[in-house]
């Protein structure tokens, strides 16, 4: 079928785009938020969505059923679940359903997305990780080689990914090998938000407060330092200290927060 106009909003990656396009409401959702729609769906009846997607295909990480390289416009994905949150990285995509599990297609490089597949490439599956098994997740976010996924209520953040040369994942060694999915060191906050640049991580909680780690050649986890770190750390400046974050955005290499009042 041919959706209608509304439109909820997007997630850029690198190299491809997405849309989550939903029938009858449309939602406003501040920018620097993750794509989440568990809350706004509680006491209404399910809808059915569409997943839109377009850009590099290199990977299938528009989750098309034909190998094309470009998806040069908009395209509805091959997708009937109902989904309440998007994220689109640098060779791959994940979605999570209305039950809190993540699915995902594109780079399956180190077996990230699907430990029963040797396959480099996939379309869209669920999450083949030991891990992740009946885990419900409320947000996800990609870097070029990790993932950050927020469990439901804020409670922990789970990371894994191919490669955790600089740290970026938060634990494991910081090699360039596959780290498994475990739970990043955060004294037990409570996390709002996360936002991944390509090598760096960013972790909001709703205190207002903002962690960093990852690669730091650049400045972009903010601690006056350009040396990587492989544990999450509060970003303390004179700035931050003074006023609470409510939004983080990472870019490739730097980062922003957003504070109101």
């Amino acid at each position: 079928p041919t959706p209608p106009h509304p439109i909820t909003p997007i997630t850029c990656s690198f190299s491809c785009s997405s849309i989550l396009r939903k029938l009858r409401t449309m939602l406003s959702l501040a920018a620097t938020a993750p794509l989440n729609l568990a809350e706004e769906l509680r006491g209404h009846e399910p809808e059915e969505r569409f997943i839109l997607s377009w850009g590099s295909n290199s990977h299938r990480q528009c989750f098309t059923e034909e190998a094309a390289p470009v998806v040069p416009s908009p395209r509805l994905a091959p997708c009937r679940r109902p989904m309440r949150s998007l994220a689109a990285g640098w060779e791959s995509s994940l979605l999570i359903d209305s039950m809190g599990s993540l699915w995902g297609g594109g780079c399956n490089r180190g077996q990230c997305l699907s430990e029963e597949s040797s396959d480099e490439q996939l379309t869209l599956t669920r999450l083949d990780l030991a891990e992740l098994d009946g885990v419900p997740f409320e947000a996800v976010q990609l870097g070029r080689d990790h993932t950050l996924a927020v469990l439901e209520g804020g409670r922990a953040v789970i990371s894994w990914g191919p490669s955790n040369e600089f740290g970026q994942i938060g634990h494991g060694l910081p090699y360039r090998s596959r780290v498994r999915p475990g739970v990043v060191h955060l004294s037990g906050v409570t996390v709002k938000q996360v936002a991944c640049g390509e090598n760096h991580s960013l972790v909001l909680t709703v205190h207002g407060e903002v962690y960093a780690f990852g690669c730091n050649l650049h400045g972009a986890l903010g601690s006056g330092r350009r040396d990587a770190q492989e544990q999450a750390e509060k970003v303390g400046s004179n700035h931050l200290r003074a006023m609470p974050i409510r939004g983080i955005a990472a870019g490739a290499q730097s980062s922003m927060a957003l504070s109101i009042g």
